[in-house]
């Protein structure tokens, strides 16, 4: 019915267009100079404007007929401002600072008012620095004038969005800086199938040792997909030294052998002794060691060396901490907390550091390397006791919108804690006699046990970059003095 109707009135109108149409052609026709004028016209365009759009318009439905607004805003629930990048300092301060002369002037001005206020304490001028405040009244405020080393200038807010590498060059870059740094590794290193060296090999090893020893027509059918598969190879398996790779596989999980894959990474092995005490009243009074071996662990100056040397990381690594603060029109300033090198505590380290006197004959910036740990114990299987306790650290000099992406790898493995073995019952039992020992030494001996493994991480060379620094060439060319410094700890109760 409402079909009807909208046809029913679009002939109307249809019909009064081409007769007002022939009605103005009829009064045209008042001498021969306008019918000649007319003819042309009729020629030259055959069809009119009106009766072309009364064509459309017979053809197109109702809804799509109307005129649209080209220019409507979405209402605000639905509007997306992209965050604005940072401004970039000024290019005069892409050297390393020195601390100035009393009576010099700030080498770079800032960038809005109020102007800087100078206060001389310690071993370095305090020169505030403020940058311009963005579209949303956010600004930085330094403590010792612009920073050397300015990381919003490398990050876009595409690169916020994307992966660190691209997906196809991630692993390519990883392995040439691995080979860079470690020049012996070998060609297992980098096989992905080792130790079989191909997948063909490596899918037939895996129907031979893990679908059961009787073969059932099961397997065989099993095996006839494999061999029917499109990338397997029999040249390649026709090749392969079976007896070499069993042999192999034997040695890959023994924490004896030298596994190229451990110590490529820089990892070390390490046996943990405890002192035991046994009062007077046990069997056989006085302390004792107990010694366990098989504790895995990275140098924590080796990677930060690494993290240090690695351009691709660099860019986004803040050298310097600063406050962020916030100024909507007409209010008030409120300082924003985010970020680890944007809080009061690494602001507080950093002038700490700042104030205290320089290594003798050093004139290098000192920076502070933050550095973040978790641990927690992840068990393997959904059955048993097998677990492992992973130790992670993170460096607080990164964002963390940076962080929580596993494709920057920011999140370096350090160590394997261990706990007691079993064989530790019996060492106790055997000096204590009688009815054994209670809960409160098994807690005890928990603690100690953990504490001992992290003397090995924080070992001589760590306790000594604390104090004094670690001299280091960044990826940008300049020599800083870092020193190492942690932030925060993670974990759950060991000696529990």
């Amino acid at each position: 019915m409402i079909f009807e109707r909208a046809r029913e009135l679009m002939s109307r109108k249809k019909s009064r267009v081409e007769s007002a149409e022939n009605s103005g052609h009829g009064e045209g026709h008042s001498g021969d100079v306008c019918d000649i004028e007319t003819t042309a016209v009729e020629i030259a365009n055959p069809t009119s404007p009106v009766a072309h759009s009364l064509d459309i318009d017979s053809d197109t439905p109702l809804s799509q007929r109307r005129t649209r607004r080209t220019n409507r805003r979405l209402p605000k629930q639905f509007r997306d401002i992209l965050p604005q990048p940072s401004l970039s300092l000024p290019s005069s301060i892409q050297q390393p600072l020195s601390a100035p002369q009393p009576g010099c002037e700030s080498r770079s001005p800032p960038l809005n008012e109020p102007p800087p206020s100078t206060q001389t304490g310690g071993a370095l001028t305090q020169t505030l620095f403020r940058t311009v405040k963005n579209i949303f009244g956010v600004l930085r405020q330094y403590t010792h004038g612009p920073p050397s080393h300015n990381a919003s200038d490398h990050q876009s807010p595409h690169e916020l969005c994307t992966p660190l590498y691209p997906h196809n060059d991630s692993m390519n870059i990883l392995s040439s800086s691995s080979s860079e740094i470690h020049p012996q590794c070998s060609t297992q290193s980098t096989n992905p199938y080792h130790p079989y060296p191909n997948k063909s090999t490596l899918l037939l090893g895996d129907w031979y040792w893990n679908h059961g020893a009787r073969k059932s027509q099961e397997n065989f059918c099993m095996l006839c997909d494999i061999i029917g598969e499109q990338g397997f190879s029999p040249a390649d398996v026709s090749g392969a030294n079976w007896r070499k790779i069993d042999e192999s596989l034997v040695t890959v999980g023994d924490s004896n052998g030298n596994s190229s894959d451990w110590l490529d990474d820089g990892w070390r092995t390490s046996p943990v002794t405890i002192s035991v005490p046994f009062h007077k009243r046990m069997a056989d009074p006085g302390p004792k060691e107990f010694i366990t071996a098989d504790f895995h662990y990275r140098s924590i100056l080796s990677v930060v060396q690494e993290k240090l040397a690695n351009e691709h990381e660099m860019d986004s690594f803040h050298y310097v901490p600063y406050e962020l603060h916030w100024q909507p029109e007409g209010r008030d300033e409120t300082q924003l907390y985010g970020d680890l090198y944007t809080s009061p505590a690494f602001v507080e380290e950093n002038q700490r550091l700042q104030d205290s006197p320089p290594e003798p004959g050093c004139d290098l910036e000192r920076c502070i390397l933050a550095l973040m740990f978790w641990s927690d114990a992840t068990h393997l299987t959904s059955f048993g006791n097998a677990k492992l306790w992973p130790l992670y650290m993170f460096f607080g000099n990164d964002t963390k919108y940076r962080r929580c992406k596993p494709s920057c790898h920011l999140c370096h493995h350090i160590a394997y804690f261990q706990t007691l073995p079993d064989s530790f019952k019996d060492f106790a039992n055997a000096f204590a006699g009688g009815k054994g020992v209670n809960d409160a030494f098994n807690t005890h001996c928990h603690r100690e046990f953990m504490h001992a493994q992290w003397t090995i991480l924080l070992d001589k060379e760590f306790i000594e970059a604390c104090k004094h620094g670690l001299v280091i060439t960044c990826s940008d060319g300049i020599k800083r003095r870092f020193y190492l410094r942690i932030f925060t700890y993670s974990a759950d109760y060991p000696e529990k």
